[in-house]
């Protein structure tokens, strides 16, 4: 009987451990979302601060790419096959 339960108790810390590590990884994920939206703020504003500055637009159309944005069709996941920035 305590071999049952030792298999049962085993399967359940298997199953703790996934959660916790799915856990920290999705921790891990928001923190640099989070940092990435801090980063797309502070350009946001350099553009809203100095609209005649080119290099504030590209600073922000590249900060844009980095989240992963497609500058052509403005999504995340890009919808079209135009990729010349």
């Amino acid at each position: 009987m305590s071999e049952v339960f030792e298999r049962v108790i085993a399967e359940q810390q298997k199953q703790i451990d996934h959660l916790l590590a799915r856990e920290k990884s999705n921790i891990a994920s928001l923190q640099r979302e989070f940092a990435m939206t801090d980063k797309l703020t502070e350009a946001a504003f350099s553009v809203i601060d100095f609209p005649d500055r080119k290099e504030c637009r590209d600073h922000l159309r590249a900060v844009l790419v980095e989240m992963g944005f497609c500058l052509t069709c403005e999504q995340r996941i890009c919808h079209c096959e135009d990729h010349d920035y």
